[in-house]
């Protein structure tokens, strides 16, 4: 971002992306929190635990198909079955098996919520 160096401004360009970054960022965190929050609240419901993984994001989860509402329905589909790699490969093994244990290992909420804060600070620090 660009600032005045004698005023100390920001440009109208700077302050529009700064709106929106921080925007996001607010979002982000607020979606983490609501998935959470509902993971929280079905386990006190329910007596279980839902994971939501990452990788739900990109591949349709099997508990999805369960009759009640799961957490899991607060994962968006945008990205399910468009990157028909992360589901089967046919090259990069190796590279795979990385990728995957790391969406297979972090939640969305994490994911959510780091990203999401560090976009508030980097709208902040500037």
């Amino acid at each position: 971002m660009t600032r005045d160096k004698k005023t100390n401004h920001r440009s109208p360009e700077d302050r529009f992306y700064a709106i929106l970054y921080g925007t996001v960022g607010i979002g982000l965190v607020i979606y983490s929190l609501a998935v959470f929050g509902f993971q929280v609240f079905f386990w006190l419901k329910n007596g279980f635990w839902v994971e939501v993984k990452l990788l739900y994001l990109f591949v349709v989860p099997h508990e999805l198909l369960g009759p009640s509402p799961t957490p899991l329905l607060l994962v968006p589909a945008w990205f399910q079955g468009v990157f028909p790699w992360i589901h089967s490969p046919n090259s990069w093994f190796g590279f795979h098996k990385a990728v995957h244990i790391l969406l297979d290992e972090l939640p969305v909420s994490a994911f959510s919520l780091l990203l999401g804060v560090w976009l508030i600070v980097k709208v902040t620090d500037d």
